[in-house]
Protein backbone atom coordinates (compact mmCIF):
# COMPACT_ATOMS: atom_id res chain seq x y z
CA UNK A 1 0.00 0.00 0.00
CA UNK A 2 1.68 2.86 -1.01
CA UNK A 3 -0.16 5.55 1.87
CA UNK A 4 1.46 3.36 4.54
CA UNK A 5 4.82 2.80 2.79
CA UNK A 6 4.66 7.10 2.83
CA UNK A 7 3.83 7.38 6.27
CA UNK A 8 6.07 4.84 7.35
CA UNK A 9 8.76 6.87 5.62
CA UNK A 10 7.98 9.94 7.08
CA UNK A 11 7.67 8.79 10.16
CA UNK A 12 11.41 7.07 9.60
CA UNK A 13 12.27 11.06 9.01
CA UNK A 14 10.87 12.33 11.26
CA UNK A 15 12.72 10.23 14.07
CA UNK A 16 16.14 11.20 12.27
CA UNK A 17 15.36 15.04 12.41
CA UNK A 18 14.09 14.91 16.13
CA UNK A 19 17.48 12.99 17.22
CA UNK A 20 19.65 15.28 15.09
CA UNK A 21 18.20 18.13 17.16
CA UNK A 22 20.83 20.05 18.58
CA UNK A 23 20.18 23.71 19.36
CA UNK A 24 20.50 22.67 22.93
CA UNK A 25 22.79 20.48 22.85
CA UNK A 26 25.22 22.89 21.31
CA UNK A 27 25.30 25.40 23.91
CA UNK A 28 22.50 27.56 21.70
CA UNK A 29 25.12 28.28 19.21
CA UNK A 30 25.28 28.17 15.41
CA UNK A 31 28.13 26.17 13.83
CA UNK A 32 30.73 23.25 14.62
CA UNK A 33 29.65 21.14 17.89
CA UNK A 34 31.15 18.38 19.07
CA UNK A 35 27.94 16.81 19.55
CA UNK A 36 27.31 16.80 15.69
CA UNK A 37 28.77 13.63 14.14
CA UNK A 38 31.64 14.71 11.38
CA UNK A 39 32.34 11.79 9.74
CA UNK A 40 31.29 10.35 6.88
CA UNK A 41 27.86 12.24 5.43
CA UNK A 42 28.12 14.53 8.80
CA UNK A 43 29.43 18.22 8.65
CA UNK A 44 29.53 18.44 12.48
CA UNK A 45 27.74 21.60 12.35
CA UNK A 46 24.47 22.60 14.12
CA UNK A 47 22.42 24.57 11.91
CA UNK A 48 19.21 25.66 10.57
CA UNK A 49 18.28 26.75 7.03
CA UNK A 50 18.21 30.12 6.53
CA UNK A 51 20.76 30.79 9.34
CA UNK A 52 23.84 31.75 8.04
CA UNK A 53 25.66 32.11 11.53
CA UNK A 54 28.80 30.66 12.98
CA UNK A 55 29.75 28.50 9.77
CA UNK A 56 26.47 27.74 8.39
CA UNK A 57 25.27 28.52 5.03
CA UNK A 58 21.84 28.85 5.06
CA UNK A 59 21.29 25.87 3.13
CA UNK A 60 22.37 23.15 5.85
CA UNK A 61 19.83 22.01 8.95
CA UNK A 62 16.25 21.34 9.06
CA UNK A 63 13.61 24.48 8.25
CA UNK A 64 11.42 24.19 11.51
CA UNK A 65 14.75 23.90 14.04
CA UNK A 66 18.27 23.28 14.45
CA UNK A 67 19.81 19.89 13.94
CA UNK A 68 22.86 18.54 12.89
CA UNK A 69 23.55 18.71 9.50
CA UNK A 70 23.10 16.12 7.08
CA UNK A 71 25.35 17.74 3.97
CA UNK A 72 21.84 17.77 1.99
CA UNK A 73 22.80 18.99 -1.36
CA UNK A 74 20.96 18.72 -4.49
CA UNK A 75 19.67 22.31 -4.04
CA UNK A 76 23.18 24.07 -3.57
CA UNK A 77 24.48 21.85 -6.58
CA UNK A 78 21.73 23.12 -9.03
CA UNK A 79 20.11 20.06 -8.89
CA UNK A 80 22.59 18.04 -10.64
CA UNK A 81 24.61 15.23 -9.31
CA UNK A 82 28.14 14.72 -9.15
CA UNK A 83 31.42 17.12 -8.35
CA UNK A 84 30.10 20.45 -6.96
CA UNK A 85 31.23 23.88 -5.38
CA UNK A 86 29.08 23.40 -2.13
CA UNK A 87 30.90 20.18 -1.50
CA UNK A 88 33.81 21.81 -0.54
CA UNK A 89 36.53 19.28 0.18
CA UNK A 90 37.71 18.51 -2.81
CA UNK A 91 37.24 14.59 -3.34
CA UNK A 92 33.43 15.33 -2.86
CA UNK A 93 30.84 15.05 -4.90
CA UNK A 94 26.62 15.32 -4.18
CA UNK A 95 25.63 12.19 -4.61
CA UNK A 96 22.35 9.94 -3.56
CA UNK A 97 22.71 6.01 -2.93
CA UNK A 98 21.10 4.23 -5.70
CA UNK A 99 20.74 7.22 -7.76
CA UNK A 100 20.78 5.66 -11.12
CA UNK A 101 21.75 8.67 -12.97
CA UNK A 102 24.47 9.83 -10.52
CA UNK A 103 27.96 10.31 -12.31
CA UNK A 104 31.03 8.37 -12.27
CA UNK A 105 32.39 10.34 -9.13
CA UNK A 106 29.06 8.99 -7.20
CA UNK A 107 30.04 5.51 -8.51
CA UNK A 108 26.53 5.66 -10.79
CA UNK A 109 25.21 5.51 -7.40
CA UNK A 110 26.93 3.53 -5.30
CA UNK A 111 27.85 6.13 -2.61
CA UNK A 112 25.45 8.70 -0.99
CA UNK A 113 22.88 8.74 1.51
CA UNK A 114 19.68 6.63 1.73
CA UNK A 115 16.88 9.08 0.03
CA UNK A 116 18.53 12.23 -0.65
CA UNK A 117 21.62 13.68 -2.34
CA UNK A 118 24.97 14.44 0.22
CA UNK A 119 28.53 15.64 -0.52
CA UNK A 120 30.15 12.39 0.17
CA UNK A 121 33.98 10.81 -0.65
CA UNK A 122 33.91 9.86 -4.68
CA UNK A 123 33.31 6.99 -5.55
CA UNK A 124 36.58 4.43 -5.46
CA UNK A 125 37.52 2.22 -8.42
CA UNK A 126 36.99 -0.57 -5.90
CA UNK A 127 33.56 1.14 -4.85
CA UNK A 128 32.42 0.84 -8.82
CA UNK A 129 33.38 -2.25 -9.74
Amino acid sequence: NTKMKTLIVVVVMLGIAAAMECWNKCSKRNGPCSKCPSSGNYSGKCCRKGNTNGGCNGLDGCSDAHCCDLGECWTACGKRPGPCAACKDSGKACCRKGGANDPIECGFGVVGCNGYHCCVKQATEEQIC
